[in-house]
Formats: structure tokens, sequence, C-alpha cells
């Protein structure tokens, strides 16, 4: 089995063992990117939270995953439409009065209790990525947790603008397509995210042979996480974080 290659967070001295990341928190069990998702997930032994970020009207970072709100809320409309006011209001179609979308900020700072980590992709078109990249930075800020976050996202230049103006915050880039090392290389980036159907065992050598660190999402069931040790893959973020803890511990 390869060494996991460590990732540039000071929060991680080593991963001598890949670390399991709740996606959209403990996203099979509960409501998805919400308090009580990310809550359960870290109880359940992750190590850490993936969350996806948006930016509302009025610039101010939330944590939902869909362009519409429709599917989660059953009321028709976007989170870049709305300002942070509206969308505190929006209540979720099943049943749950008390569960709000939380603010960014919210999360971070229950990683910060519970000595987490929290990977934040970037969602939205390009247009809104710069007042998204300044609302997520600014949320950090807030809360002092640089050391334990990184962000992601499908749109790599966003990467890169985010790059200079917070250059030591580890990025990643995403793929859900198998891309050349030349590609994965370009960005520039201390790691690199793939969904765990497409990361192939000569793209894993030579992201491994440049220090690039990987991470894997999709990582759902005990055969997919068994092929991902023999890749060296450092980080995997599932739906299931009490399947892979539970294996990690025996």
């Amino acid at each position: 089995m390869r060494p996991a290659a460590t990732l540039a967070l000071s929060t991680m001295v080593s991963l001598d063992r890949s670390w399991v990341i709740g996606h959209r928190g403990f996203s099979s069990r509960s409501i998805e990117n919400t308090l009580p998702s990310f809550e359960a997930a870290l109880a359940a032994g992750a190590r850490g939270v993936e969350c996806d970020v948006r930016a509302t009207r009025d610039g101010h970072a939330v944590v939902f995953h869909d362009d519409s709100t429709r599917r989660l809320t059953g009321q028709p409309g976007r989170i870049e439409d709305l300002t942070s006011d509206q969308v505190r209001a929006l209540t979720f179609a099943d049943g749950h009065p008390d569960v709000r979308i939380p603010d960014l900020e919210d999360v971070l700072v229950l990683a910060a209790e519970r000595d987490a980590i929290v990977l934040i992709e970037l969602k939205g078109s390009p247009l809104v990525f710069a007042d998204l990249t300044k609302a997520a930075l600014a949320a950090v800020e807030r809360t002092r947790t640089r050391e334990r976050i990184a962000f992601m996202s499908f749109c790599h230049s966003a990467l890169a603008d985010l790059h200079d103006l917070a250059p030591e915050i580890p990025r990643a880039p995403l793929f859900d397509r198998t891309p050349a090392l030349e590609a994965v290389l370009f960005c520039q980036s201390p790691f690199a995210v793939f969904e765990a159907g497409v990361l192939t065992e000569r793209l894993a050598d030579g992201l491994q042979a440049t220090g690039v660190a990987i991470g894997a999402y999709g990582v759902d069931d005990l055969a997919t996480d068994e092929r991902l040790d023999a890749l060296g893959v450092g980080l995997r973020i599932t739906d299931r974080p009490d399947l892979l803890v539970a294996r990690r511990e025996k």
C-alpha cells in the first residue's frame, strides 16, 4: 500500500491513514448540508466534512448544493437571487421546521469546536464566483479557521483567482472524468479530488510522483474504499462515514 501524501494544511500532521470526510455531512441519514447533518458525520467519527457553498444576492456565503431551491425546500428560486434573510427563512420540504440552511460561518464554528476540517466546494455560475470567493474568505477570517479548511471547485479558473487572494489556503480542482496528468498539474494545487470511479492507477502514480495529494468522492461502499487504499488516496468523501470509520476501527 502506498503511503497517502500529506496535505498542506497545518492541522494535518500526516495522512499515514486515510481520512473519512462526510459528504454534505451525513447526507444518507440527515438533510444534506445542514448543521444536524454535519454534527452526525462528526459524531460517526468522520475527520471532517465537505460542504457546498453559494453566494446570496447580498454577498453572504450559505451552504447549499443545488442551483434551485425546489428539490429541498419545495419552493422555486435560486440562492443567488435571494438575500441572506430570505434564505434563512426557507424551510425544508420534508418537515423539519427547526432546520435551516446554514451560513458557511455556522459550519466553520462547528468545525472549530469539534477540531474538524472542512472541504468547501464553491458552487455557482462563473459570473458570481468573485463575490462567492470574497464571501467565503470573509467567513473564514471571521471564524479564524484558515488552518482547517480547503477550497474545491469544478471551476478551475476560480481556484486560480483564489490563489491570488489567499495563496496559503489549499485548493483542489475537482474532476468527474479521468483527466490527463498535465491537466491536473496545470492547476498548480497541492491536492486534487476525483470521482472515485475515474481515478486510475496510472493517474495516481503520476500524481504521487509529483507530490500532489489525492482525494476521492463517491466512496460509499467498502469495495471502493479498499481499492483506493492501493492508490494512496488520502481523503475519502462519503455519504456513509459510519461504514468507512467502522472499517478503520477494526
